[in-house]
């Protein structure tokens, strides 16, 4: 694990912040599990507002929030969309969070093994209503711009 890593394990903004003004790191380091730091977010005993103020942080100095892991043309792992996404404790706010900040809600999906093509699939056929309405209120990122100009 690197120090991204860790920083996403403590998920503490304050700390987050003081390494990141103070230490050249890599956000974007992967671990064995093809997995950056904000997968160790992913867990039932945080709040939903310091993941949102880690990740706020960690995209501020260039995290890849669409770091899709595939070797060999092989998807190797869920993208952190997926992952907040198909996790058992409902993380709304998060979701939201990162399709504001441009996560692709049209990446591979990797839960379904090809039942389903992309998140935003699975999000469809599996999720509820509110995760649902949230992704629809998203269009697919190379649409996001057209959609600026017409409004």
């Amino acid at each position: 694990m690197g120090v991204c890593h860790w920083i996403c394990y403590f998920c503490d903004a304050e700390i987050a912040q003081k390494l990141l003004e103070d230490f050249d790191f890599d956000v974007n380091r992967i671990d064995i599990n093809y997995q950056t730091g904000p997968f160790r977010m992913i867990r039932d005993n945080l709040n939903e507002k310091d993941i949102i103020d880690v990740l706020r942080l960690l995209i501020e100095h260039d995290f890849n929030i669409n770091y899709v892991p595939m070797v060999e043309n092989v998807l190797k792992q869920k993208t952190l969309l997926e992952f907040f996404v198909s996790f058992t404790k409902e993380r709304l706010k998060v979701v939201e969070f990162l399709l504001e900040n441009n996560a692709d809600p049209d990446a591979p999906a990797f839960i379904s093994k090809g039942r389903y093509k992309t998140i935003r699939e699975y999000v469809q056929k599996k999720k509820g209503r509110a995760m649902n309405e949230l992704f629809d209120r998203f269009p697919p990122l190379n649409q996001r711009g057209e959609q600026d100009k017409d409004t």
